[in-house]
């Protein structure tokens, strides 16, 4: 009986004590609002992260935790392209978003970045960075004594038009069928200039040199 008497008054001291000390009881942690990219999202291949074409995709989401949604943005680079405000708030939210790499001039670090803001005024971020890749190839002929001057000008509007399309442009008159073929894999637009005869092309002498390299090289 003694002994029942004795665990109240130690358990009201541990409580005491407890309060003294500031020690608060356990509570459980609410699940906090995660702001993230969906594995679909193209964050770009090799170390510098590239992209591109006109199918570079990202896939933001924000997940609430205790409190639903209010507002999300999207950014890619300095322009906004999704801003969201929810009225009432969501219960989570995600977008597909389709860009394009020659919006920026090749060799851009672009950021693309997504934030979201609970109804308590929560706010998370989350974003990478993806460099762009805008390659053009543009060949002609040279031309003769009275095409020279034509093939001259194509060259250069050609250039101004890729340069607009914000793509780094290799041009070339000259170039073997050999180079030609080795310049297929590391670029992304071409253009050309030709009268359609072989024998104009520096190496081309009959149709029978072109069918003899059938395919580029891996």
């Amino acid at each position: 009986m003694k002994s029942t008497g004795v665990a109240p008054r130690l358990f009201s001291a541990i409580a005491i004590l407890g309060l003294l000390s500031g020690a608060k009881p356990a509570l459980a942690i609410p699940p906090p609002l995660i702001v993230d990219f969906i594995p679909s999202t193209n964050k770009g291949s090799g170390p510098n992260h590239w992209v591109s074409g006109t199918n570079v995709q990202t896939h933001p989401e924000a997940t609430p935790g205790v409190l639903s949604i209010a507002t999300f943005k999207v950014t890619i680079g300095t322009q906004i392209v999704v801003n969201r405000t929810f009225n009432p708030p969501v219960d989570g939210y995600d977008v597909q978003i389709i860009w394009d790499s020659t919006h920026f001039a090749d060799g851009t670090s672009v950021g693309v970045t997504v934030t979201a803001t609970d109804q308590g005024g929560t706010t998370k971020s989350a974003s990478y960075s993806v460099t762009t890749y805008n390659k053009a190839y543009d060949i002609s002929n040279s031309g003769d004594a009275q095409s020279a001057a034509w093939f001259s000008t194509q060259r250069t509007n050609a250039a101004a038009d890729l340069t607009a399309m914000n793509h780094t442009t290799t041009q070339s008159s000259t170039d073997p069928i050999a180079t030609i073929c080795d310049n297929l894999t590391p670029n992304t637009v071409f253009t050309t200039a030709t009268h359609g005869d072989p024998g104009i092309f520096v190496d081309c002498p009959n149709i029978a040199s072109v069918a003899a390299r059938t395919s580029p090289p891996e």
